[in-house]
């Protein structure tokens, strides 16, 4: 009786670190905007301030420093860095949409937000490690015929957050989306083979 009992005594420490390990462990999904908790948000938040205030200074050792080593070593990114930095320079930009994504592999994943309407979206990425953050910057003055979107994409590394990738692209012409103006062209087309009335 006396061995049972102190086996049992035994495993009630064990026990709790494993349940205590347990609970650091993340679950895989992805959480946006609001979802993302409260305190990661915040950190995640002070890195884009930072992103965006060096992009706009241009300063290069302080981008440095937030990239991935794999991201120092690939020269081509010093270009599409560059580009940022234009867009950045033309616009105050404001976060549109952001995701802290926990990947259940490293592979090829899909993300997206459908109550988007007709501008619902789907972002394919690589889980190039277990947790990661992506944030799409949109110029803050919404009234912009013009408006180019940033994407920034981070992973936490052994060595801390650091960022994956930055890119920019178009988003609006003449005040239109891609897809609205896919619509707008299929409706002028319509239009166009429809019989004129006599």
């Amino acid at each position: 009786m006396k061995t049972l009992y102190q086996n049992t005594i035994k495993l009630i420490p064990f026990t709790l670190l494993a349940l205590s390990l347990q609970s650091c462990i993340k679950q895989p999904g992805a959480w946006r905007n609001d979802q993302i908790p409260g305190g990661k948000r915040d950190d995640f938040h002070k890195l884009n301030e930072q992103l965006l205030h060096d992009l706009r200074t241009g300063n290069s050792d302080d981008i440095s420093n937030m990239e991935s080593r794999e991201m120092l070593d690939d020269k081509s990114n010093l270009r599409q860095i560059e580009l940022v930095g234009n867009a950045v320079k033309t616009a105050d930009y404001d976060i549109y949409d952001e995701y802290y994504i926990v990947n259940k592999h490293r592979s090829t994943d899909t993300i997206g937000n459908a109550s988007a309407g007709i501008n619902s979206y789907k972002m394919i990425y690589n889980g190039i490690t277990h947790e990661m953050y992506m944030a799409l910057f949109l110029p803050k003055d919404k009234n912009l015929p013009n408006q180019e979107m940033i994407t920034a994409l981070y992973a936490k590394y052994d060595y801390g957050w650091k960022l994956t990738s930055v890119n920019v692209n178009t988003y609006k012409i003449n005040g239109k989306t891609a897809p609205e103006l896919y619509e707008l062209g299929k409706r002028n087309t319509i239009n166009s083979i429809l019989p004129m009335p006599v």
